[in-house]
């Protein structure tokens, strides 16, 4: 019998547990000691101040080495840069960013989304001149989740704030040796090495009916706001229904209706053929014209065609569903049949006939009287066999013979019709033609 116990909760409670992001120097100062940075200073022998400045990759000026940002996207990033050029850099990308949609801080050289503690962490000893390019550019992140709440009627974040520890959760043993696993995805995911929908697809397959409790517990232990937004968001479209922060107002968060609707479909965009919402940031897109392949501004890329398919599945009605389970269920089915006397019941005589043979060889092994009793059957049924077949070869052999002899015979008694035959045959023969 299962017993529920207290799984472990999904807070650190080793500095090896937390889904942070290790952006610390140390590691990287010992492994690059003797080793030159990609800030290349210049070398003088005559001892100036030109050994201390390196050239910036986008002003291509010459800065000091205490003004240089590097490694920003990780050990292997060329990245060199002046402060001047990441604050304009992070003030262009922050004031690009549409409102309500949910952007990234890429590398600027290498074009990789990079982790936004990474982001304060490299720019930490630069903390008053960054730290309000920063804020905006999260502020703009956290208005990805903007709602208007029905009660205050004021747009407001529904991201929830991160939190050190959430309350322990009671599941299965079996359930609970999924913990491990579902931190290390969360840690490769606030690496952007793992997409969020891989994160909630585990958590669902995984866990069942916990899942999404799960993942609400997840999205509030995570410090980097773009990926607590990215994961809040994902997993607000299999589950939109959410109850504000400032009011705990019921309100639909795909939609912006207040109330749960009442287990009815959501009603606030109209489904058609030219609006396509995006897997990633939840935004709807319309198509002007182009190839079938577009991206979103967040940039995710996808197919058209599949995502409206995909767009008009998520918005059908819970009858429409079940009508279209009730249509598909027969032909279901038939490929289940088809698949069962395919692969099952046509190796059914075969597999009979094999544990027929096992048992007779069972039993005769048993019994020795039987064994012996059956070979001499066996052994008159073979002869029985033999001499039916030497004597159809005989009988052949005979009815030659019997043929061969008759007419022998017949002329030697009737010589009479053997002289008239000759002499027919003659006179053909003399015939003129």
């Amino acid at each position: 019998m299962d017993i529920e116990i207290a799984a472990p909760s999904l807070h650190r409670r080793k500095p090896t547990d937390d889904l942070h992001v290790d952006c610390s120097d140390a590691v990287l100062a010992k492994s690059s000691e003797g080793v030159m940075s990609p800030a290349t200073a210049c070398s003088s022998s005559d001892g100036d101040d030109t050994c201390n400045v390196f050239v910036c990759d986008v002003c291509l000026n010459e800065c000091d080495l205490s003004d240089a940002v590097t490694l920003i996207c990780g050990r292997s990033c060329s990245a060199t840069m002046c402060t001047a050029c990441t604050h304009t850099y992070i003030t262009v990308r922050t004031a690009s960013v549409i409102p309500g949609v949910l952007a990234k801080l890429n590398c600027p050289t290498c074009l990789v989304p990079v982790n936004l503690r990474r982001w304060h962490n490299r720019l930490a000893a630069f903390a008053p001149k960054f730290d309000d390019v920063l804020s905006q550019f999260c502020d703009k992140v956290e208005r990805s989740c903007d709602v208007k709440c029905p009660s205050c009627h004021i747009n407001r974040s529904q991201l929830p704030p991160h939190v050190s520890s959430v309350p322990p959760i009671k599941m299965l043993p079996t359930l609970a040796a999924h913990i491990p696993r579902l931190r290390e995805l969360g840690r490769a995911y606030c690496n952007h090495q793992l997409s969020a929908a891989d994160v909630v697809a585990f958590a669902q397959t995984t866990f069942g009916q916990l899942g999404d409790i799960i993942l609400e517990y997840l999205v509030q232990l995570i410090d980097d706001r773009e990926r607590r937004a990215t994961l809040y968001l994902r997993l607000r479209r299999t589950n939109p229904l959410i109850l504000t922060l400032c009011c705990n107002a019921a309100v639909c968060f795909s939609c912006h209706v207040a109330g749960h609707h009442d287990g009815g479909p959501c009603g606030g965009v109209a489904p058609t053929d030219q609006v396509v919402e995006c897997e990633s940031c939840g935004l709807h897109l319309v198509k002007g014209d182009g190839c079938d392949w577009v991206q979103c501004y967040c940039g995710l890329e996808f197919g058209w065609t599949s995502a409206a398919m995909a767009t008009k599945m998520r918005r059908l009605e819970p009858r429409h569903l079940a009508a279209l389970r009730c249509m598909i269920q027969p032909f279901r089915r038939l490929v289940f049949k088809r698949k069962l006397f395919r692969q099952v019941l046509s190796k059914v005589p075969e597999l009979h006939l094999a544990a027929r043979q096992r048992s007779i060889e069972a039993e005769l092994s048993r019994n020795a009287e039987l064994k012996l009793a059956l070979r001499h059957r066996l052994c008159r049924w073979v002869q029985r066999i033999r001499k039916h077949r030497v004597f159809r070869g005989m009988m052949s052999d005979v009815l030659v013979m019997q043929a061969k002899y008759f007419w022998v015979n017949h002329w030697a008694t009737h010589a009479d019709e053997w002289h008239e035959l000759d002499d027919e045959t003659s006179s053909f023969m003399a015939m003129d033609v």
